[in-house]
């Protein structure tokens, strides 16, 4: 139901025209190991059928230190660079609108740092969807 709602709300008043495609946030590879398919996955690909877009490959994560005890600063400099395309990956986004889909923005420094690496690799535009803000 969460993910019908966010899509119905993105889809309103033409928000993602001149968006080509979408990538999920991608889970530090820890977590995945521990806990499986990540919850921006999930979400992401219940909206999609909704937003008749492609998904284009995410970006590539470094494995951080868990951001759970860290607070804002320490968060930003534990994720800087931790999100890239190799120039094979970046092909795909090359020039194009990327809806980047989270399932929750805490301080932002994940989505900011997702966001870079796609205008690193040249995407023409980013815009995010996040599900839930922690308070």
């Amino acid at each position: 139901r969460l993910a019908a709602w966010t899509a119905e709300r993105a889809l309103a008043d033409d928000w993602l025209a001149g968006i080509d495609g979408w990538v999920a946030v991608p889970r530090d590879p820890w977590r995945l190991f521990a806990r499986g398919v990540p919850l921006a996955e999930h979400l992401a690909r219940e909206m999609a059928p909704a937003f008749r877009i492609r998904r284009f490959p995410p970006p590539r994560r470094r494995l951080r230190r868990p951001q759970t005890a860290l607070g804002k600063k320490e968060r930003e400099r534990n994720l800087l660079g931790a999100f890239s395309y190799t120039p094979r990956r970046a092909l795909r986004v090359l020039g194009k609108g990327v809806l980047v889909i989270d399932d929750v923005l805490t301080t932002g420094a994940t989505l900011r740092d997702c966001v870079r690496a796609l205008r690193a690799a040249r995407a023409r535009e980013v815009r995010c969807i996040v599900v839930t803000a922690a308070p």
